[in-house]
This record gives structure tokens, C-alpha cells and sequence, in this order.
């Protein structure tokens, strides 16, 4: 019901406001929060007497009346109507026991806080199993009985959803704000369960123009920040019960492929088409077309004219914009350019080799994300 640890802050906190010696006794018996340090771990047999008679008070007349006990007064604590243990107060009966009841009801009202907000962590955390069960299609049982398990958790898997992959990188406070962003927009019948290194949100039917809206809506904070990376993935339809684990993997794949590209970007499943094809080449298969395609050049330096190349060709080609973006002399990039065609036999600048130059990038970036 409650922690050593917290019963010794109530009964510190108490302490601090009355000069009464006070002991928190759990329902065996034992005392497991004192101001008197010495008597923490010590029967108390005049709560045993209380609880096991049901009394609603224990006058204790002396100290070796009880073993344990020291004279004073031992009130049963009550959560819900059910006794989950006692304090006893030590002193002389007539001074304090005005103050008993009202130390009792303190402590029994914030034990119901306790009770509740344990409970709320529990129902939240059911809620989130549940949750991953679904969408990882992992539920064991029949279908049936998993969506009636969803009905007392308040989770109606019969309503079309779909499925959103988000991923943010940067401080661990960004990741904070993002879940209380999506709580003071959330719809009704949504979802959100965070996996290890990204979020997955479920929400009603939608449109794709809308998804983009509100997309952008709970991830406002962080697209302007430098310091913070946004990568968002959604799937291709809506789907509901069994099928809800397809767009949960669409829903991955077009966010993994959206981690690639510059920029904050979202990314529709639908949108995507030799990406998915790519996506299944092996990590060394990557490795290896890019040694290929940059022949004779250390493979230390192959990053660096990756990332010049990238810009090159996200300008089509234009060495005034794209220097400018590299800071960078024009002439410095046109010697760049020139060492690379020189060294591979391919010249990234003819329109007959920019194809591969293009792969080698989308594959350094995968390797990466990945």
C-alpha cells in the first residue's frame, strides 16, 4: 500500500507541525515510520488488538501495557473503508486527543492520493501495453476477446485509424513537450505509444491534407530549431482491428525513408515507390556500392564529397548556389567536382553518371539513420 520511504515523509511532515511523538504501523503490526527512529521495524501488539476487534480507537494506558506500545492513543487508517494499518500517537491520553482524529484523516487523505495516483499509472501503462499488443500484433487469445479487452480500457479497435511514425531527435525535453503537445490536441479514440526511439500515434480517419495540418500543428515547436531533428512517416489508409499492424509498418517505412531527406518533411506511404524497393538492400550492400562508385578515393573522404555532391544536385547542378551553401569559393567546388570525375571516371556533372552519384547518397544517408 505504501513505501517505507513515504510513511516516514508523512510522519516527518507531521512531526514538524505537532511536538507528539508519531508512529505509522502497517496492518501486521510492524512500525515502519517513527519520530522516534529506535521503534522503526518493532511490533506494535496493540495495533494487532485494534484491527483484528475492529476498534475504532485503542487507548493505551501505559507503556508496558502493549509490547511495543507506548502510552497514547492507536487510530485504525481506513482507504476506501478497508483498514490498511494505524498511527499511534504517544502521550498523555487527555492532551492528545484532539489532535489524533485530525492527524488520521490527514494521513488517510493523503494515502487516497497515493492510492489514486498509483491507480491512474496503472490504467495508463495497461492502456500503453494494450496499445503495443495492437499495432505489433501481438496479442495472444482470440481477436474477439482482445477488443472486448479494449472496450473496458477504452480503446474501440473497430474505429478506421490511421497510423503516424514520428521521430525527434534532439533534447531529451524536446521529447516532453512533444507529448504534451499531443495531449492538448488529441482527438477522440486516439492513440499514442512511445517506442524506443520514436512515437507512434493513432488517430480517427483522416484525409491526407488534414494528416499534414495536424501534423504540423503538434510539431510546431520543434521545426524551427536547429538543434532539433523532426522525421514523420504515415501510413497509406486507414485501417481497423486485425489490419492495424499494416499501417503501423507503412507508417515506419515511409517515416525511415523521410529520415533521409534534408529538411523537416512528411512522408505519405503512398508517395513512396523505389524507396521501398531500397529499403530492403542490405546495410554491407550499401557499404560496398559506395566504395564502388567512388573508386580510388579514400574511403575517409567519401563523406565530405557525398555532402558536396548532395547540394550540387539539390541545386540541378548550379555551382553559384551551391558554393554559396557549402561556403565555399565557386572555383573551390569546381575543383571538387573535377577531382571526383578524375578519380572514379565518372564526372557527377554529366547527366550519364549523376543517377549512381544520386544512389551512393541515398544509401549513405540510410546507413546512417540506420
Amino acid at each position: 500500500m505504501i513505501t517505507r520511504r513515504r510513511a516516514q515523509y508523512i510522519v516527518d511532515e507531521i512531526s514538524g507541525i505537532i511536538p507528539q511523538k508519531i508512529n505509522y504501523i502497517d496492518a501486521e503490526g510492524v512500525i515502519i515510520a517513527s519520530s522516534e527512529k529506535e521503534r522503526i521495524g518493532t511490533k506494535h501488539t496493540g495495533v494487532i488488538k485494534l484491527i483484528s476487534e475492529g476498534l475504532e480507537e485503542l487507548k493505551i494506558i501505559s507503556d508496558d501495557e502493549f509490547s511495543g506500545a507506548k502510552e497514547g492513543i492507536v487510530l485504525p487508517l481506513r482507504v476506501r473503508s478497508k483498514v490498511v494499518g494505524a498511527i499511534a500517537v504517544s502521550g498523555e491520553y487527555p492532551k492528545i486527543k484532539p489532535h489524533v482524529r485530525i492527524i488520521t484523516k490527514l494521513v488517510e487523505i493523503l494515502l487516497l492520493e497515493d492510492v489514486q495516483r498509483q491507480e491512474s499509472r496503472d490504467f495508463v501503462a495497461a492502456k500503453s501495453i494494450y496499445i503495443s499488443e495492437w499495432v505489433h500484433d501481438e496479442y495472444a487469445g482470440s481477436f474477439e476477446d482482445f477488443a472486448e479487452r479494449g472496450l473496458l480500457l477504452g480503446i474501440d479497435v473497430t474505429i478506421p485509424r490511421r497510423i503516424i511514425f514520428v521521430n525527434i531527435k534532439g533534447k531529451v525535453e524536446s521529447l516532453e513537450t512533444f507529448a504534451k503537445k499531443y495531449e492538448e490536441s488529441k482527438f477522440e479514440q486516439s492513440f499514442f505509444l512511445a517506442e524506443k526511439t520514436y512515437f507512434i500515434i493513432g488517430i480517427p480517419e483522416m484525409e491526407d491534407r488534414s494528416i499534414k495540418e495536424y501534423v504540423k500543428e503538434i510539431v510546431e515547436p520543434f521545426t524551427n530549431n536547429e538543434e532539433i531533428c523532426v522525421r514523420v512517416g504515415v501510413d497509406g489508409r486507414s485501417r481497423a482491428e486485425k489490419d492495424i499492424n499494416k499501417s503501423y509498418q507503412e507508417a515506419i517505412r515511409a517515416g525511415k525513408i523521410s529520415s533521409i531527406k534534408a529538411g523537416f518533411t512528411i512522408n505519405f506511404y503512398n508517395n513512396i515507390d523505389l524507396e521501398i524497393v531500397m529499403e530492403d538492400i542490405s546495410d554491407q550492400a550499401k557499404k560496398d556500392y559506395i566504395i564502388k562508385v567512388f573508386s580510388n578515393i579514400e574511403e575517409a573522404s567519401i563523406p565530405e564529397l557525398l555532402r558536396v555532391l548532395e547540394i550540387y544536385y539539390k541545386y540541378n547542378g548550379s555551382i553559384m548556389r551551391a558554393s554559396q551553401e557549402l561556403y565555399i569559393h565557386k572555383n573551390t567546388l569546381q575543383k571538387k567536382l573535377l577531382r571526383i570525375a578524375d578519380k572514379t571516371g565518372k564526372d557527377p556533372r554529366s547527366f550519364q553518371y549523376a543517377h549512381l552519384y544520386s544512389l551512393a547518397i541515398y544509401f549513405f544517408h540510410s546507413l546512417k539513420v540506420d
